[in-house]
C-alpha cells in the first residue's frame, strides 16, 4: 500500500502528464474535452477556487461553457464609431500586407485564418487580457447548452426535457432555438 506521500507525488506527476497530453493533442488539433459535464453529483466539494491548479480551472471553465473548439468568437470594438461586437479569431487579422481590412470583410478574405480555442485563449479570458465568446452550435448541428423558449411559470423547468431528471444530454439544436446560429462577421 502507498503512504500519502507516495500518492500525492504520483497524483503530481499524473496532473503533469495530462498537461502534456492536452498540449500535444491541441497542437495537433485533436478535440481533448471529456464527453461529460461536471454536475452536483460528479463534482462533489472539492470545486473551491484555492484548491484548483490553474490547468484545472481552465479545463473546468471549457467543460461548463462548452462549444466549437476549432474557432472562437473575440470581441472587439471601434474607437472611432463606438460599435462593438464579436468577430471569429482569425491569425492575420489586421497583419499589414496580408489582411486587405477594411476593403474586404472577413468572410470574403482569401487570407482568413481562424484560430482554434486553446487553454492559453482560456486563460488570457479569464484573467481579462481579451473578451471572447462561444460558438456553441457544432458541427452536428447540436448544442451543450440548454436554450428554452418558455414562461418561468412553465413547468417545462421541472420536466425530463430540460433535466428535470437530473442530467445534461446533447441535444439538437433546433429543439429549443427560433432561428438558426451564424457565426459572426
Amino acid at each position: 500500500m502507498l503512504s500519502s506521500i507516495q500518492l500525492q507525488s504520483e497524483i503530481e506527476r499524473l496532473k503533469a502528464e495530462n498537461v502534456q497530453l492536452v498540449a500535444l493533442l491541441e497542437t495537433h488539433g485533436i478535440p481533448w474535452i471529456p464527453d461529460t459535464v461536471p454536475t452536483d453529483k460528479n463534482v462533489g466539494t472539492t470545486f473551491h477556487s484555492t484548491i484548483l491548479s490553474t490547468d484545472e480551472k481552465v479545463a473546468l471553465f471549457r467543460s461548463l461553457f462548452r462549444g466549437r473548439s476549432d474557432v472562437y468568437p473575440i470581441r472587439w470594438e471601434s474607437s472611432t464609431t463606438g460599435k462593438s461586437g464579436y468577430s471569429p479569431a482569425c491569425a492575420n487579422e489586421w497583419k499589414r500586407g496580408v489582411c486587405p481590412k477594411p476593403q474586404v470583410k472577413c468572410s470574403a478574405c482569401d487570407y482568413r485564418e481562424l484560430l482554434p480555442l486553446t487553454n492559453q485563449t482560456i486563460f488570457d479570458h479569464l484573467t481579462r487580457k481579451q473578451t471572447i465568446g462561444v460558438c456553441p452550435l457544432l458541427a452536428n448541428e447540436t448544442c451543450y447548452f440548454n436554450i428554452p423558449n418558455v414562461t418561468p411559470s412553465s413547468s417545462f423547468f421541472e420536466s425530463e426535457s430540460f433535466g428535470g431528471s437530473g442530467g445534461i444530454e446533447q441535444v439538437a439544436f433546433g429543439d429549443f432555438a427560433e432561428r438558426p446560429f451564424a457565426l459572426p462577421e
